[in-house]
């Protein structure tokens, strides 16, 4: 691949792709929690407090890695935004590295990583709206496969255990962990490591196929999937610059083919409706291609930088400015709800709920209680939100999966305050919190598709 005349020190371009991976990311920092973050969360404070977690399919790795900042008196809603972030903001760091080293000029690899920067899938699901497991999974990732690309000979334990934290946080990458094993078994010289490496492949495989949290696969959302790691107008430079990508590159070969072969096997995967976790034709669902972004940002600069130099320029800005613009819309919660109203993605939704959350807290008034239906089996989202309420008693709807129990601290009779949060209002102006007594209640507005109402005992 060619060299750069004049490309950026070294300090500014890391400096850079690490700036507008975390800036990205500020947004959503404000924001609640969503269904699955709010499991983690909620596992990490159930480990903190000395018992194990129901982790209902997903890995047990951020959670347990949350479990010191929790422990210390960090809520873990606040520490799982923070890491969120950290990954989002490291993942282009470590792309740019990994492309330096299989061959990419200075130029090549700062456009990889810096479309990974700004690209919307990312910025959604990667320390976006979603913290999420995926975000550690994709830079575990990323530090396994440049360990194999610096590794060329002899043992590669660093790799093996890159790689068996990758499903250890996100169960739904056993295809990349299982691609890299063969590469750590030709590193091993005895008989004694080959067992050991071969092990734990199994071990590994076994896992992830046995986690089964996530939607199904579907052809449908492996297409629309393939078209936003594309860009929408850029798939030829995504379908060509793959073949250029595997024929050309000179280093680290292992480390490309491990990554290739493991993402085309993800692919076909997130196709087949059997499968899990998949992904669905429609926002919220492709998440679950995170771990394809890094080999289609680097198939779409070798794309670019077979075209013309003029022809490259602007391949290479339209693909960072689409990038951007959806990135920013997939960011900022109050300005996806506003455009997009009730087809919305997370993060729109998630800056409904904190906005009804806040008039909630309100109307409860100091000392009050706050109680929450977001839907059924929401019980998690609901437990996480005891951050945002203040001084406030927290109450989780039994419809929605929380305690049928009177709460400890429920006054007899009921509290004189409370304000509900609720996806399904109960009509007319009595209502009865999921059988813990009869309140009058009145409507007191609306964020999105949550309702807040003022709940007051007779």
């Amino acid at each position: 691949m060619s060299t750069d005349t004049r490309p950026l020190p070294l300090w500014v371009a890391q400096a850079l792709l690490v700036g507008v991976g975390a800036l990205l990311r500020v947004p959503a920092l404000a924001l609640p929690l969503g269904p699955d973050d709010a499991v983690i969360a909620g596992a990490a404070e159930e480990l903190a407090a000395g018992r194990w977690p129901e982790l209902e399919g997903r890995g047990p790795l951020l959670p347990v890695l949350l479990w010191l900042p929790t422990v210390v008196g960090l809520p873990a809603a606040v520490a799982l935004r923070w890491s969120g972030l950290l990954m989002g903001a490291l993942a282009p760091l470590l792309l740019h590295g990994l492309a330096r080293k299989i061959g990419f000029s200075a130029r090549g690899a700062g456009f990889a990583a810096l479309l990974m920067a700004v690209h919307p899938l990312l910025v959604a699901h990667v320390g976006g709206a979603e913290a999420g497991a995926q975000g550690l999974a994709l830079t575990l990732l990323l530090v396994a496969l440049g360990s194999l690309a610096r590794a060329t000979t002899g043992h590669r334990r660093g790799v093996l255990a890159s790689a068996a934290a990758v499903v250890l946080a996100h169960p739904g990458g056993w295809p990349y962990a299982l691609a890299l094993f063969p590469f750590v078994w030709q590193g091993e010289s005895t008989g004694k490591g080959r067992v050991l490496v071969a092990g734990l492949g199994a071990a590994q495989l076994a896992f992830g196929l046995t986690q089964h949290h996530g939607p199904p696969g579907s052809l449908a959302g492996a297409v629309v999937l393939l078209v936003v790691l594309a860009l929408v107008v850029l798939l030829p430079q995504l379908a060509l610059g793959s073949v250029w990508l595997l024929r050309g590159v000179q280093q680290a070969r292992g480390a490309l083919l491990a990554l290739a072969s493991a993402s085309v096997a993800h692919l076909v995967l997130l196709a087949l409706p059997w499968t899990r976790p998949g992904v669905l034709a429609e926002a919220d669902g492709l998440g679950a291609g995170v771990l394809l972004v890094p080999a289609s940002v680097l198939a779409m600069a070798v794309g670019a930088a077979r075209l013309r130099a003029q022809w490259r320029a602007r391949v290479e800005g339209l693909a960072l400015g689409l990038g951007l613009v959806a990135s920013l819309l997939a960011g900022l919660g109050p300005t996806q709800s506003a455009l997009l109203g009730e087809r919305a993605g997370l993060a729109g939704r998630l800056s409904d709920l904190g906005a009804a959350v806040k008039l909630a807290t309100h109307e409860a008034g100091p000392g009050g209680w706050v109680g929450v239906d977001l839907g059924d089996g929401t019980a998690a989202q609901g437990r996480a939100l005891r951050g945002w309420i203040g001084d406030r008693h927290l109450l989780v709807a039994p419809a929605s999966g929380g305690s049928t129990s009177i709460p400890d601290a429920w006054p007899e009779g009921g509290p004189r305050t409370l304000a509900l949060v609720t996806v399904r209002p109960e009509p007319g102006t009595v209502g009865t919190l999921g059988g813990f007594g009869v309140f009058s209640q009145e409507h007191a507005g609306v964020s999105g598709a949550y309702h807040v109402l003022r709940v007051r005992r007779p």
